[in-house]
Parts: structure tokens; C-alpha cells; sequence
């Protein structure tokens, strides 16, 4: 998807006035780093409550409230039952309303990539759609190759243009690149290009 079809969307954000239920946790860039290791130390029977897609320099992870774990810098996110396809900060809420953002998201990455995990700030979009049981090999490959990633100095975010589909926490489940398609950029004082999300036939093999 190309600039050109990108809408404009003023959203700003400020606290919730009551927090919403967490669903998910979301790590960027270090953080995602550190959420993985964090996860890591589980059992694997812990590791099969959740689901999660990951993709480059972000981790998405869902599962019950009371399970998910923290790390500093992490977020949470819940859903607003007026915005049922989108994932929204559990203790931020925008100025415009949670059914017209939707809405806007919606017009530019259709229905198939939801939910989307909507982050403030940037207000990029990461479809969990393809969310799956984490697998403790998978993740411990992603990691190594954030790690590597992050050494050679390779983590900047890709123009939106290049945006495809996060892959998988499991083993043996395929992304479908169709599902991801959500190259959107929303000009406001708080927009940024999306994260690139794309799954690395490199990293599959590793798994």
C-alpha cells in the first residue's frame, strides 16, 4: 500500500479513566528483547496458555490477565467492546472515538488482519491474527536473531511500504502474508511510519 492511500486521523492520548481488562502485552525493540526472555523462563506447559506473533524488533503475547507477565517499558492492552477488532493501551485512551478509529484502521487494512495491536505514539498496527501457542524453540530463534539484528545495527524501522505479515510463535503453523498486509500511515502529531512485520524464510528454517 502505497502513501497514497494513507489517511489523515488526528489521535492523541491521555489517561483512561478506568483501565481496560489486559488481553495482550507488547515489547518494541529492547523491549521485546527483554519480554522474550522474560517468557522464556517459564515451563512449557506456561508457554502453551499463551499465543503471540512476532516480527521484526516487536512481540506481541495473549493470554489471561492474570498470566501475562511484565517487564519495564512493556504495554498492556485490552479491548473496548466499541472497537471489538482493535487492541487498545488498557490505561490510555484516545481523544476520538474508539469505534471511529476502528473504522479509519479498518478502511485502510480490512477485516482480516484483526485484531490489530494498536500502539500510541507511533499508532502502528500489528495484526495478531496469526497469533498461535507459543513454541519455546520459535521464540528462542527469533530472539538469536533480534540479538544478531541488533549488533550489526539493523533495527530501524522500514518505510511502510515494505509492511507484510508478523510470523508466528509455533513451530509448525505457516503466516499467511495476506492476513498482514498493513501498511498504514496516519499524519498527526503523534504518527510515525508502521513497523515492518515480515516473516524471514531464514529464521523459519532455524525454527
Amino acid at each position: 500500500m502505497s502513501g497514497e492511500g494513507q489517511v489523515a486521523l488526528p489521535v492523541r492520548w491521555g489517561p483512561r479513566a478506568e483501565a481496560l481488562e489486559p488481553l495482550a502485552v507488547i515489547g518494541v525493540g529492547d523491549v521485546a528483547r527483554g519480554l522474550a526472555r522474560r517468557i522464556l523462563q517459564e515451563d512449557d506447559a506456561r508457554l502453551g496458555t499463551w499465543r503471540g506473533v512476532a516480527g521484526e524488533g516487536v512481540l506481541v503475547l495473549l493470554g489471561p490477565a492474570e498470566s501475562l507477565p511484565w517487564v519495564n517499558g512493556a504495554m498492556y492492552l485490552g479491548r473496548e467492546v466499541t472497537a471489538p477488532s482493535l487492541l487498545l493501551p488498557c490505561a490510555l485512551v484516545t481523544d476520538v472515538l474508539a469505534s471511529l478509529l476502528e473504522r479509519a484502521l479498518l478502511t485502510q487494512v480490512g477485516n482480516t488482519a484483526t485484531p490489530l495491536a494498536v500502539l500510541p505514539g507511533s499508532l502502528q498496527l500489528v495484526s495478531v491474527a496469526s497469533a498461535r501457542p507459543v513454541h519455546r524453540a520459535t521464540l528462542t530463534a527469533w530472539l538469536a536473531s533480534e540479538e544478531v539484528a541488533q549488533g550489526r545495527g539493523d533495527m530501524s524501522p522500514r518505510p511502510p511500504s515494505t509492511c507484510a505479515a508478523p510470523r508466528s510463535l509455533q513451530l509448525d503453523e505457516a503466516t499467511d502474508a495476506g492476513r498482514g498486509v498493513m501498511s498504514l500511515r496516519l499524519p498527526s502529531t503523534c504518527a510515525s511510519p508502521l513497523l515492518d512485520e515480515e516473516t524471514d524464510a531464514g529464521r523459519e528454517g532455524a525454527s
